[in-house]
């Protein structure tokens, strides 16, 4: 376990409505992270960041995720909902226009975005001495695969919302959010846990399966499993996939599979 690590988890939307849907469950999401990787102790600081252009940032942080919120359950949440979302994070804009940086960032696939140069943008715009450590970003962009790959989840800390999105491969899901938050956390745990040092293994269930072949897969990797040794304490502990509302923290809890989900 690498001591002292600083991470920052990076929410970069392109879209309006990227950010109008995923705001608060996003930032539920990271919090997720954070609170796993520091159960039972600190383990690595986070910081949460958002990245996006001033019309993004400013013009619906406060009301439109909010009302989206509370149209859909209710505004009994909306006080909880505002105190939980990237309102309250560290919010940088970008230096042009979104427009301008993706064409710096343009992959060698057509409609495709290359993760270095996110990375490197990224970097570039929060400035050399606000860099801690490395960045995990989530862009709503689809990412350059490898060669002879259809499409990739996530490559080179860089997370892309497009296909976890029910939708991208059009089915209608009426948990879709929940879904995309769900998987969204799960890259991130895997992410963020090579770089404390985790190594990935080939439990099934567990949130460093090496084997992500496909968006499913990452449905079923629920928990932390015991064959990590350096984070003994961790094992079986995960998050409840099944959540009324996505844009809570949930708390970390105890994962009992049955047994036929057992690797």
């Amino acid at each position: 376990m690498k001591e002292d690590i600083n991470i920052d988890l990076v929410f970069m939307p392109t879209e309006e409505k990227t950010y109008w849907e995923l705001n608060l469950p996003l930032y539920a999401a990271f919090k997720e992270v954070e609170k796993f990787y520091n159960f039972g102790k600190e383990r690595a600081n986070f910081r949460f960041l958002l990245l996006s252009e001033d019309a993004i940032r400013e013009s619906h942080e406060k009301s439109a995720p909010s009302k989206l919120w509370n149209f859909i359950f209710g505004s009994k949440h909306s006080e909880e909902k505002e105190a939980n979302s990237f309102s309250s994070a560290t919010r940088i804009s970008l230096e042009k226009s979104t427009n301008e940086h993706l064409k710096e960032v343009r992959g060698r696939f057509s409609r495709t975005y290359d993760s270095e140069k996110i990375i490197k943008l990224v970097e570039n715009t929060i400035g050399e001495d606000e860099i801690r450590a490395r960045a995990v970003i989530v862009i709503d962009k689809e990412l350059t695969p490898p060669s002879q790959w259809r499409y990739v989840i996530w490559f080179n800390r860089v997370i892309s919302t497009l296909p976890i999105d029910p939708l991208y491969w059009g089915h209608q899901n009426t948990l879709r959010i929940a879904v995309i938050k769900h998987r969204v956390r799960t890259a991130c745990l895997q992410v963020v846990g090579q770089l404390l040092g985790i190594g990935r293994c080939l439990n099934e269930t567990c949130f460093m399966y090496r084997n992500v072949d496909s968006v499913v897969r990452l449905d079923k990797m629920l928990r932390f499993g015991d064959e990590h040794s350096s984070l003994c304490e961790l094992a079986n502990y995960g998050f409840d996939p099944k959540t009324s509302n996505p844009g809570e923290t949930q708390p970390v809890v105890k994962i009992d599979l049955p047994r036929g989900e057992l690797s």
